[in-house]
This record gives structure tokens, C-alpha cells and sequence, in this order.
């Protein structure tokens, strides 16, 4: 059986002109009616955070099983690793990867299952393709170093 997965879009705008969205997600078989007036509710308390105005709000639904499918064997998509790049100033970039296997976590110490093993050859694959490649936030401040890696799970 499939549910209605929303998803809100809020579009900003900053005195430059420069855009980002902001995504939320909303409980699987939400109304559109609820849908909208949560969206509603969100827009004076993200404006409150947020020196940039909202110039455009959006939901979009999906179709997605209406009981979760849970990954078998040692990596499920659940877990996952995200990287924490810093994009100069108070800017900060983010790559999540789901599925990450556990073998990339440190084994040992204060960060053992946690944090993502920066010494691997895999993950330092991975860590120079994002030094090559032209990645950047949703605001467009480029990657400059990454700050931090850890396990990052989802329900």
C-alpha cells in the first residue's frame, strides 16, 4: 500500500539576490489542507531565523510505501554519513551519503561508531572528489575544508 509523502519547499532570497530552499518534510499521509497550513505556520518562524525572505512556497507529494522497507544485511540506507564543510565565514556546506557501511566509522576511541574514519583510502577517494569538484552550498559558497564527519541515522 502506497502513502502521500509531502515535501515543503520555502525559497529564499537574500539582499544579493542569491537563492537557497529550505526542504521539510511532512508525516507520510498528511492532507494537502494540513499540508498547507503546517507550510502556513512555518513561515513567521523561519522568518524569525532568517535574514533572507521567503519568495516562493511549495509541496510536492510523492507515493512511498506505507510501511517503511527496512535494508537487510550490514548497511542499511538508514545510516549514513554526513560531511560538514566549512564555505568560508559563518557559511556551511552539507554532503549526506546514505548506506554507509560500518567499516568507515572509527573502530576505536572517544568517536568509535560515530565518527567517519578520515584515514580510510575509500573515504579519502571520496573526500578528493569533493576537493575536485566544483561543490558548493545552496547559497552558493564554495567548499573550502571539511569540519567534521559522522554517522548521521534517520528513522
Amino acid at each position: 500500500m502506497l502513502a502521500q509523502l509531502p515535501l515543503m519547499l520555502f525559497d529564499f532570497e537574500d539582499a544579493s539576490g542569491s537563492t537557497g530552499t529550505l526542504q521539510i518534510r511532512i508525516r507520510a499521509g498528511t492532507e494537502p489542507a494540513a499540508a498547507f497550513t503546517a507550510a502556513a505556520d512555518f513561515i513567521s518562524a523561519i522568518s524569525n531565523l532568517s535574514g533572507a525572505v521567503i519568495r516562493r512556497i511549495s509541496i510536492r507529494y510523492s507515493l512511498v510505501p506505507a510501511v517503511k522497507p527496512h535494508a537487510t544485511g550490514s548497511t542499511p540506507i538508514q545510516q549514513g554519513a554526513a560531511f560538514i564543510y566549512d564555505c568560508g565565514g559563518d557559511a556551511r556546506g552539507l554532503v549526506y551519503i546514505p548506506g554507509v557501511r560500518n567499516e568507515y566509522f572509527a573502530s576505536s576511541g572517544p568517536g568509535a561508531g560515530v565518527l567517519v574514519n578520515l584515514e580510510d583510502s575509500t573515504v579519502g577517494a571520496f573526500l578528493a572528489a569533493i576537493d575536485d569538484a566544483p561543490c558548493s552550498n545552496p547559497f552558493a559558497a564554495d567548499f573550502v575544508a571539511l569540519l567534521a564527519a559522522y554517522r548521521q541515522d534517520r528513522p
